[in-house]
């Protein structure tokens, strides 16, 4: 499997933080390569491996917020299929909030080491701006995610936009849309009333997770590297808290 430069320097930064989030995250790393092995001589298999990786990288940044004592992450259950698999729908939810908010300011992520403090190379946004004067300029959060996102002066939950979201995969919760997915492990290997499990799409599946995959790995070298207990980190983790609940407290009925 192919990586990019920026991927690769990923790696190379994931291999340097500290356990048990860095074994998570080399597990999806490596589920992810067997996946792309065997996606053409068994598809189901390598479907499977590509949900495994996606969630060992969920667990990965479960491990770090566990890791710096963020308030509500004792909740997160690295070990719980379901917890795992409502991520990356949750991110998606927080990215359309952040992408209108930050439209103007054309964010992007680059590993910096001429601006850190301490002389270390840590993945950084970079934030454009415009100054009183009209001049274009770029600024660098330290630590990254140190800002909130409010909406009419209140801070976001982003419960708009994970209903949204539920109502776009037809369902109407974003709980169901969860266990939804948590179930697709289940689909791809075992046979049901109409018979035995058939891939048809296996690479545009592993493409997509391959991309989910990152993206947590990014949350996660934005999160773990930092002792501060960051502003966003803590908005979205508070958000995301209520969702797990509420998919145990419908499991407990």
């Amino acid at each position: 499997m192919e990586m990019s430069n920026f991927e690769k320097l990923m790696v190379e930064h994931i291999l340097r933080s500290p356990a048990p989030g860095r074994h998570a995250a080399r597990s999806s790393l490596r589920h992810l390569e067997r996946a792309w092995t065997l996606i053409d001589q068994m598809p189901e298999v390598s479907v499977f491996l590509a949900i495994t990786a996606e969630e060992e990288s969920a667990s990965a940044l479960f491990y770090s917020l566990k890791r710096h004592g963020y308030p509500g992450a004792e909740f997160l259950n690295p070990k719980n299929h379901v917890h795992k698999t409502a991520l990356h729908p949750f991110l998606l939810a927080t990215g359309r909030v952040a992408t209108h908010v930050t439209s103007t300011t054309k964010p992007r992520l680059v590993f910096d080491q001429k601006n850190s403090p301490d002389g270390e190379e840590y993945l950084r946004l970079l934030v454009n701006l415009t100054d009183p004067s009209g001049e274009e300029r770029w600024v660098m959060p330290l630590p990254p995610l140190e800002f909130t996102i409010s909406i009419g002066g209140v801070v976001h939950d982003f419960a708009p936009e994970l209903q949204a979201l539920a109502a776009e995969k037809n369902v109407n919760s974003i709980q169901k849309y969860v266990k939804k997915l948590a179930n697709r492990r289940n689909k791809v290997l075992y046979s049901d009333s109409n018979g035995i499990p058939h891939i048809e799409a296996a690479l545009s599946f592993f493409q997509y997770r391959r991309a989910v995959v990152f993206s947590h790995l990014m949350a996660y070298l934005l999160v773990d590297p930092y002792r501060k207990r960051q502003l966003f980190a803590q908005q979205a983790l508070s958000a995301f808290v209520p969702i797990l609940r509420q998919l145990r407290d419908d499991a407990d009925n």
